[in-house]
């Protein structure tokens, strides 16, 4: 029994050897760690408000929705009851308006734009016919950030040039057996063709501005890529050029893709880069456009994002960021200002300093949300 067992041990070891001598395989494992506070600002109260609507405003919504509805029959909103039945019919002909819309195959430029200002009269009156709500106080509060993640890499070139890859971090393992988490790829002289879960091509291509703090206070500083949860992917890259394309197969009517194009170079002291984006999602469009530079320490990027939402309400995202080196010493701003139509713009920005340890990184960054909210948070983090 134990001659057997030797015997399989050592042929086993030995088919082993074969197939390495004909490539060469790797398996890693790495890690990567923080310890950190996060100290968030408190809201006071705010109180609520009745709603109320004028019989001028809606002389001027009517004229506002033009031929998307009729006048408004109900007059207007004085007290709970009147707003009731008011809302009752801003509601019932903003639908009509949305289902109208959607059946006008190709509508033109004159009809998009009537429509969307019709949207956005609808939900400005609706807002004050309804009211707000009330909300209580929120204090500021502290809380621990830390975290611990270990992950797995292995890799495998085959003598004719072939690579193949695959990565999944522990805390996904579940995940990946599914096929959800993790990432696999196979690259050769045709590409690079991935599968997991990925970033988009556009998002690949444009990417993101620089963020600050320990755990990224929110992550503000990136941008809302609808192609975030694609799972085939593919990409080539030469002479600084990298074309890719992706899509989410899970998304079976509709459109489920997204192409990107970036390009770039060192130039003597100077690196430079800049992306083109587009992903076609459902009946959704987002375009992106990003361009950075890097030159003397100081890094600088801009990036910014148009979403055609169909019949829903279209959004835009603009976001700069500048770090400057020198040493182990690292300061970054950023800013994202986020236009939706229909609703209040909305603005973040951040300042942060990090200092290289050698090993680890201490970091410290403060933000200010779109509730204009303070956020702080500071700590070490590491990899290993």
């Amino acid at each position: 029994m134990k001659f057997t067992t030797l015997a399989v041990a050592m042929l086993a070891t030995t088919a082993l050897t074969t197939t390495v001598s004909a490539a060469d395989f790797k398996l890693g494992i790495t890690g990567s760690a923080r310890m950190g506070v996060q100290s968030v600002e408190g809201t006071a109260a705010v109180a609520a408000t009745e709603g109320a609507y004028t019989a001028a405003q809606i002389t001027a919504l009517d004229t506002a929705v033009g031929t998307w509805a009729a006048d408004l029959s109900a007059g207007a909103a004085t007290n709970d009851s009147t707003a009731v039945t008011l809302l009752t019919e801003l509601r019932a002909d903003r639908a009509a308006a949305v289902t109208a819309f959607g059946l006008i195959s190709g509508p033109t430029a004159a009809q998009v734009t009537s429509y969307n200002a019709a949207i956005t009269a609808w939900d400005a009156a609706i807002d004050a016919a309804d009211g707000t709500v009330g909300t209580d106080a929120v204090k500021s509060k502290t809380s621990a950030v830390n975290r611990v993640r270990i992950a797995f890499t292995g890799e495998g070139t085959l003598d004719n040039g072939l690579s193949f890859g695959a990565t999944i971090r522990a805390d996904n393992a579940v995940a990946g057996n599914a096929g959800t988490a993790g990432s696999q790829y196979i690259s050769g002289t045709f590409g690079k063709v991935s599968m997991g879960d990925l970033d988009g091509a556009d998002e690949i291509a444009v990417g993101d501005v620089a963020g600050v703090g320990v755990a990224g206070l929110g992550d503000n500083n990136e941008l809302t890529y609808q192609s975030s949860a694609h799972n085939l992917g593919w990409e080539l890259s030469t002479m600084g050029i990298t074309a890719a394309l992706s899509m989410d197969t899970t998304i079976q009517s509709g459109s489920n893709n997204a192409v990107g194009l970036s390009y770039s170079q060192d130039i003597s002291d100077v690196a430079v880069n800049v992306g083109v984006g587009r992903s076609q999602i459902g009946t959704s469009t987002q375009t992106s456009l990003g361009a950075g530079m890097t030159i003397a320490g100081i890094t600088a990027k801009v990036v910014q994002s148009e979403n055609d939402n169909g019949t829903s309400a279209d959004a835009e995202e603009t976001a700069i960021s500048v770090s400057y080196n020198i040493s182990a010493l690292t300061g970054t701003v950023f800013q994202k200002d986020v236009a939706t139509v229909g609703s209040a713009d909305t603005s973040y920005t951040g300042f942060g300093v990090e200092y290289d340890l050698g090993g680890a990184t201490a970091k410290i960054g403060v933000m200010n949300d779109d509730a204009k909210r303070q956020k702080i948070d500071a700590g070490i983090s590491f990899s290993f």
